[in-house]
């Protein structure tokens, strides 16, 4: 029997081929997919009427007829014709030559990590809504002006722009998941101020980011301050406090202008500087605070850092003009602490801390009353060859443990309260 060759036709693929040929079909499908929405993304321009964004869509332009702007695209008002938002939507970007109010509902950006930006060039006014996962930049014709409802509420945002808690009565905004501020936040209410509302939730004020004013900043459930920036309680009206689980502080924290910051986390972190400038200017220091290396305290022209109610733990830097004064609470702790720096015990009646562990004092522990007591076996008391212990009253303990000191010791009181 003859063999036959058979031969594929002319033109037609061969199994390799046709495969090959449905791989790249299935890739272009694929880019399709990946692009197809960006590609079909909009620009809507708003037609210059003062009215809500959802009053009707014919308000949007011919971008996409009978519609609104949604995920993806962009939202553009160059007239200065007035916008409110009273619902919900999410869209890609936004920019207003007009006044914005966000009224109601949640304000989100699509894009992942906040990428999306809302610039407003007039009064850009926070009165209920939320904004979400958006960066907000400072327009050239006013801040975020927050009132105050309890509605207010920013989410997972980066703050380019200036936050005004200060124009409104009783103004009042709700942080959730991570909020940076690079702009100045201006605080100026006792009623109402800032909550941090969900578990994890911190506020991050950037290295040219501000905190003035005065009111509170403060916590729902387990919440952190980080500050890189300036917090700077300016006004003698009322206390500027902080009041979080965690404060740390990596930048300037400070009274001035005869205000008072109150420094109320339960754990504080410095690493930067904390300072009283001018006569009446107070920083009140509670909780446990740890300070590094390169932190400082230090105050001028009659300001003050009181402690009251706080462990002191770490190296404790002052300038040589500055004391920490302390007062008559009970629970005043300095733990395994080098002090580079001046205690005053003298200026506050009852003046009183509890030493624990290694405490070295390389400069002055100035004593005027009840002063200092030694706590818990081992505890030692330091002073260091550039160190001094002046005044009157008692070092002590109640416990029997060995107190090294470079003064004379003094005979042990009886228990004391």
């Amino acid at each position: 029997m003859s063999r036959v060759a058979i031969f594929p036709l002319r033109g037609a693929p061969t199994p390799r081929k046709r495969f090959a040929s449905l791989g790249l079909a299935a890739g272009l499908i694929s880019l399709g997919l990946a692009f197809g929405p960006s590609a079909r993304a909009s620009t809507y321009t708003w037609d210059g009427t003062t009215n809500d964004w959802f009053a009707s869509a014919t308000h949007w332009g011919s971008a996409n007829p009978g519609t609104f702007p949604g995920s993806g695209d962009d939202a553009v008002n160059n007239s200065a014709a007035a916008m409110t938002l009273g619902a919900s939507t999410t869209i890609q970007s936004f920019f207003s030559n007009g006044a914005f109010s966000l009224n109601a509902g949640t304000f989100a950006g699509s894009l992942a990590n906040a990428a999306g930006t809302i610039q407003v060039n007039n009064l850009f006014s926070l009165n209920g809504g939320q904004i979400s996962n958006f960066t907000v930049k400072q327009g050239t014709g006013g801040s975020i002006v927050v009132n105050g409802s309890s509605g207010n509420q920013i989410n997972d945002s980066i703050l380019n722009s200036n936050l005004d808690m200060s124009t409104n009565a009783n103004a009042y905004a709700d942080l959730n998941g991570t909020v940076t501020e690079n702009g100045a936040i201006t605080l100026g209410t006792t009623s109402n101020g800032i909550r941090l509302l969900g578990s994890g939730t911190s506020l991050n004020i950037g290295s040219a980011g501000s905190l003035t004013g005065f009111g509170s900043v403060y916590q729902y459930n387990g919440n952190t301050l980080n500050n890189s920036g300036t917090i700077n309680a300016n006004s003698s009206v009322a206390p500027l406090n902080l009041a979080l689980t965690t404060f740390n502080n990596n930048g300037t924290a400070k009274a001035t202008n005869g205000g008072t910051l109150n420094l109320q986390s339960t754990t504080v972190t410095n690493n930067g500087t904390i300072a009283a400038f001018g006569l009446g200017s107070v920083v009140t220091l509670a909780g446990t605070i740890t300070n590094g290396g390169s932190s400082l305290f230090t105050t001028t022209g009659g300001g003050q850092i009181q402690v009251n109610g706080a462990t002191l733990t770490g190296t404790i830097n002052t300038d040589s003009a500055t004391a920490l004064i302390y007062n008559g609470n009970s629970t005043n702790t300095i733990s395994s602490a080098t002090i580079n720096g001046n205690l005053d015990l003298a200026t506050n009646a009852n003046a009183y801390a509890d030493l624990n562990g290694t405490v070295t004092e390389n400069g002055n522990i100035n004593l005027g009353t009840n002063s200092f007591r030694l706590v818990n076996l081992g505890t030692s008391l330091n002073i260091g060859s550039t160190g001094s212990l002046t005044g009157f009253g008692q070092v002590y303990s109640t416990t029997p443990i060995r107190s090294t000191t470079t003064e004379r010791s003094t005979p042990m009181p009886a228990a004391r309260r």
